[in-house]
């Protein structure tokens, strides 16, 4: 029901990557044989500098128009964004061009393309939308007045859903604008004291630019970019870590026969871990929680008020109850609960 939504940014932003696919594809056969056949790098330096066909690079100012402040990681501010680093977009042109010319050898591959996604998606949830409706009407009193409102919640979802991504798409271009305008402020400012100070204000915090000497930025931008190295080494990274520390990888999330497929009876955890990273700020925790915890026993009338008790049951530790649901128990009317 959901699937190719309209006015989805995300969905119109890969539409827009295969206006310029379909623009390269147009061009001078010479010229598609390069798409395919040159380095990322020689790509992108021949757009830097204005080098493409006209109708090419027509679409690419389009589409930096639209979504220049956008990148992969694009929740970080530190990241290059389009406008900076078109390289992704590149290789994902270069990437649509090779599979229409090989879907003309094999019409299978034609099915991958992005139109054809997004028209059997949309005759996907007509589909569904049609045998729900008739199942209604067969299965149920009243089938008739239930298809029609069922067709006209329906019809909300398909004009609403898509919205839910038009939030996402202009934080990403708020951050897009933060970035532009540090990059600026940081090469006005910060010349004589960072290398390259575009790219390594992002490596320094708030408090490194107020506390730390400026003749010791480099040595800080040095240290955090090798700690990037570092990890950026890392082979396999878990899927979530718990508080208690223990981490878990994808083959952890077994099913109840044990086959790692996901699909059995057990409590499995699907997906991959998002917004991995470090944050900072002040945390907000009860310091008497397993005080607090007992106190509660008496009235543990809700099911946030039970966790909390199970939890300090188990752990017994103030690190095992440091966590919101401690905090939630400060709407418990017990008399004896007290907060410092």
């Amino acid at each position: 029901m959901t699937r190719s939504l309209p006015f989805n940014p995300t969905s119109e932003m890969g539409q827009a990557v295969w206006t310029i696919a379909k623009a390269c594809l147009g061009c001078d056969e010479q010229f598609v044989q390069w798409i395919c056949q040159a380095e990322q790098k020689e790509i992108v330096n021949a757009l830097k500098e204005r080098e493409l066909p006209k109708t090419v690079l027509e679409e690419f100012d389009a589409f930096m128009d639209l979504y220049g402040f956008r990148a992969p990681k694009e929740i970080d501010c530190g990241v290059a964004r389009f406008r900076q680093d078109p390289s992704s977009i590149v290789t994902s042109v270069r990437s649509l061009v090779e599979l229409q010319l090989s879907s003309i050898d094999d019409l299978s591959k034609k099915s991958r393309l992005p139109d054809a996604i997004l028209a059997a998606g949309v005759v996907e949830a007509d589909r569904w939308l049609e045998d729900a409706c008739a199942e209604l009407k067969a299965n149920y009193w009243f089938g008739g007045i239930r298809a029609k409102m069922l067709r006209a919640f329906a019809r909300r979802v398909r004009l609403l859903g898509g919205l839910r991504e038009f939030a996402k798409f202009r934080m990403s271009t708020m951050f897009g604008i933060v970035h532009e305008w540090a990059r600026g402020e940081a090469t006005k400012t910060m010349s004589d004291a960072l290398d390259n100070p575009g790219d390594d204000v992002f490596h320094l915090g708030f408090d490194d630019i107020v506390s730390v000497d400026r003749s010791e930025w480099r040595a800080v931008v040095a240290e955090r970019r090798r700690a990037i190295a570092q990890e950026q080494r890392r082979r396999l990274l878990p899927t979530a870590v718990a508080s208690d520390g223990r981490m878990f990888f994808p083959w952890s999330f077994n099913d109840s026969d044990g086959n790692g497929d996901g699909d059995g009876d057990g409590d499995v955890l699907h997906g991959q871990g998002v917004s991995a990273g470090r944050a900072s700020g002040r945390v907000l925790c009860c310091a008497r929680s397993v005080q607090c915890v007992a106190a509660c026993r008496r009235c543990s009338r809700s099911s946030v008020h039970r966790s909390v008790v199970d939890a300090a049951a188990h752990g017994g530790e103030r690190s095992r109850t440091r966590s919101r649901r401690c905090i939630d128990a400060r709407q418990c009317r017990c008399a004896r609960v007290r907060y410092p």
